[in-house]
């Protein structure tokens, strides 16, 4: 694999971990609360970039497995 493939896999699966635990902030409603309204709300619109991102990150990786230059594995594993 390729290192450009290689760094972004790791992004990739970085980006996914952080997604995951900013999800599980903003479905705190008591943690949301106790932030702020304008707070709360910068959190979810970062929420909301980062799962965007995210698909253009799977996007791009799924091109790589399409040329044939990692597999789904590479990715997922």
């Amino acid at each position: 694999m390729k290192d450009y493939i290689a760094r972004m896999v790791v992004e990739y699966k970085e980006l996914k971990d952080r997604i995951q635990k900013l999800k599980k902030a903003i479905d705190n409603v008591e943690f949301l609360a106790g932030i702020g309204e304008r707070k709360a709300g910068l959190l979810i619109a970062q929420y909301h970039a980062m799962k965007t991102y995210g698909l253009i990150l799977a996007s791009r990786l799924a091109i790589e497995v399409e040329e044939g230059n990692c597999t789904a594995e590479d990715i997922s594993g």
